[in-house]
């Protein structure tokens, strides 16, 4: 779920997401969350930091296309600002939902820099499976995905390849999961849960500045 060009950074960030992912299946101590929690601190850190190159790219834009060559340059701008908030869809929707899970979770205790209920198992569940949160979730993904890409001309789709997506992961030890259940079902501990949610507005900030570098 990452932007077609990552930094080795990003890339390293998304290795270790997964890794804890899958040692949830075993125990959820302390140290894994707070493992979940400082990669949520670095995606929340790299989601701001795209956005700023972002806003950099349309502030020079502005100051020098847009001025030299007006005609040329507004059909560009205002693709690229259809990109821009297209993702900001994605990213508000996201948003909201990490905030009623970090309410459902008693809020954000200071000591822990986390939200209270960090460990628990049953929110993360009734709230993206048991309401559906996750459906929407996913179609959302998607859509935002194809809309991005379709902004793109074939030729500029040459070398982008976003992974924010909602795919089905493989079938593992004989089990099937949908992409629902896997990062939001049972055994996903509320902290994962927030953590997933951050990549997710990271991955997406990342394919909109993809497709507004290639508008440019």
């Amino acid at each position: 779920m990452a932007g077609g060009k990552q930094t080795p950074r990003q890339r390293m960030i998304g290795i270790l997401y997964l890794v804890l992912l899958g040692l949830i299946a075993l125990n959820v101590p302390d140290s894994l969350l707070d493992a979940f929690k400082n990669i949520k601190i670095s995606l929340d850190t790299s989601s701001a930091n795209v956005a700023k190159g972002v806003q950099t790219t349309y502030t020079t834009f502005e100051a020098t296309k847009l001025k030299e060559e007006p005609v040329r340059a507004k059909p560009i701008l205002e693709k690229a600002q259809r990109a821009s908030a297209i993702a900001k869809s994605l990213n508000d929707y996201v948003q909201s939902l990490r905030d009623q899970l970090v309410e459902e979770g008693g809020g954000i205790n200071p000591d822990l820099n986390d939200v209270n209920a960090r460990d628990n198992l049953d929110i993360s569940p009734r709230i993206m499976i048991t309401d559906r949160k996750a459906d929407e979730l996913k179609q959302k993904i998607n859509d935002t995905r194809d809309q991005l890409r379709g902004l793109l001309t074939d030729k500029e789709k040459e070398g982008v390849n976003f992974s924010l997506n909602a795919e089905d992961p493989p079938k593992s030890a004989g089990i099937t999961k949908t992409w629902q259940e896997a990062y939001f079902g049972d055994g996903i501990p509320l902290g994962a849960t927030l953590t997933t949610l951050a990549k997710i507005q990271t991955d997406n900030k990342n394919a909109e500045n993809e497709v507004v570098k290639k508008r440019y």
